[in-house]
Formats: C-alpha cells, structure tokens, sequence
C-alpha cells in the first residue's frame, strides 16, 4: 500500500504531478488550485460571508 502523502495530484491540463495550493474566490468560497498552470481544480468548502472580501491566501 501506497500513503497519500507519497501521491502528488495529477493536473490533467498540465499533464504532470503538481502541488495543489488553496484560494478564496470572489464569492467567498474556497477553491484548490493547481500551483503550476493556475488551474481551479475544485470546491473545498461554501461561500462564507466572512470570506467575500477577495483575499487570496
């Protein structure tokens, strides 16, 4: 068996193993996205008020 901290994600526009980073969108949520091409790659959690201010992390 493999651990899943030995596995990087594969970006399938990138067509390479890339490191993920995280960011808030305009409306609040928050989204992972690949590090290399920039490409959103998926929801991680609901818009929250808190968060529509734009802040990029």
């Amino acid at each position: 068996p493999i651990d899943s901290s030995n596995v990087l994600f594969y970006c399938g526009h990138c067509a390479a193993g890339v490191r993920l980073g995280v960011k808030f969108t305009e409306e609040g949520s928050k989204v992972r996205f690949c590090k290399k091409c920039e490409t959103e790659v998926g929801t991680i959690g609901a818009a929250k008020a808190n968060r529509s201010a734009g802040v990029s992390s």
